[in-house]
């Protein structure tokens, strides 16, 4: 397998993660992939982490995402995460620019008078 690279985003991203592109390439070869290691070790059974719970850290843990699925017909309007939150902080501002709407006992009281 070839691999071709723009030197700039080479040297970017050895600065930045420490590996070359050439390096990272070797994830792609075949026969190490396919090669089965087998471990040699005597952990201790209170050792065993299999269990473990992965807990988020670092920038971003915080940020809570909630996924929607958009109907067709509304995707091809909004068709980005970007769209639809501009289109629900206005309609948020319409309904807070309106004004309140009679409640049902308000309505009673009208009919009664």
């Amino acid at each position: 397998m070839l691999f071709d690279w723009d030197e700039e985003k080479a040297r970017i991203n050895f600065a930045k993660h420490g590996v070359t592109f050439d390096e990272a390439t070797s994830v792609f070869n075949v026969k190490l992939m396919s090669q089965t290691f087998e471990m040699d070790d005597d952990l201790r059974p209170e050792y065993d982490f299999t269990q473990l719970t992965v807990v988020a850290r670092g920038q971003g843990r915080k940020r809570s995402t909630i996924t929607v699925q958009l109907d067709p017909d509304v995707a091809t309007i909004f068709p980005d995460s970007g769209a639809v939150n501009e289109a629900l902080r206005l309609l948020m501002r319409l309904i807070k620019q309106a004004p309140s709407q009679p409640t049902e006992q308000s309505l009673t009281a009208s009919k009664s008078s």
